[in-house]
């Protein structure tokens, strides 16, 4: 009763106050009963997604057969990269390329008369990439072993370009042309 009497004291003094209380009461209930009858079943539904995620992933763990997770990617791309920059010789080692490659062709049977090269500095990355440019004459079997050894070296090459241009038909042997790009560190880099 006493609660009847102030509900009627407080409605004659100012009206708006209780149909607001009223109006939240409402809402109230109603939020209660969505989340109750409509979120809580997918939340349920979610929890037990991830509870049947986790098991399977213990369960890989156990075998040794873990998911390789986005952090474990990004160290072994930054292993990758260190390795990759460890195999780049300085710029000063231009020369012992030349020599190389007159090593090279020398035990395929092969010389080489000048080689000419362009340096380029790289945007992406601190290195200068230098294309080398240069022909040997020879049969097919010296040049096939040139460019298997040159494919086979432990010096990061890209062929750019290999072609044949005429050569001696007597002699059975023909101009093997090559360009190729090969990295150096930028000493300021």
């Amino acid at each position: 009763m006493k609660a009847a009497v102030v509900l009627k004291a407080l409605w004659r003094q100012n009206p708006v106050i209780p149909a607001f209380l009223a109006v939240l009461l409402v809402v109230n209930v109603l939020l209660y009963l969505s989340v109750a009858y409509v979120y809580g079943p997918r939340v349920g539904q979610l929890q037990q997604q991830l509870l049947r995620q986790q098991a399977q992933l213990r369960d890989l763990e156990l075998r040794g057969e873990a998911q390789v997770t986005p952090r474990a990617i990004y160290r072994q791309g930054q292993q990758d990269l260190e390795a990759f920059y460890a195999a780049i010789p300085p710029r000063e080692d231009l020369s012992r390329l030349i020599g190389e490659l007159f090593h090279l062709a020398g035990e395929a049977g092969l010389s080489i008369e000048r080689i000419t090269y362009d340096p380029q500095r790289l945007r992406e990355a601190p290195l200068l990439g230098y294309t080398l440019v240069f022909s040997v004459n020879g049969n097919y079997e010296q040049l096939k072993r040139f460019v298997f050894s040159l494919e086979h070296s432990p010096r990061i090459i890209a062929l750019d370009e290999i072609s044949f241009s005429g050569g001696d038909a007597a002699r059975r042997t023909t101009t093997l042309n090559l360009r190729f790009t090969t990295y150096f560190q930028a000493n300021d880099a």
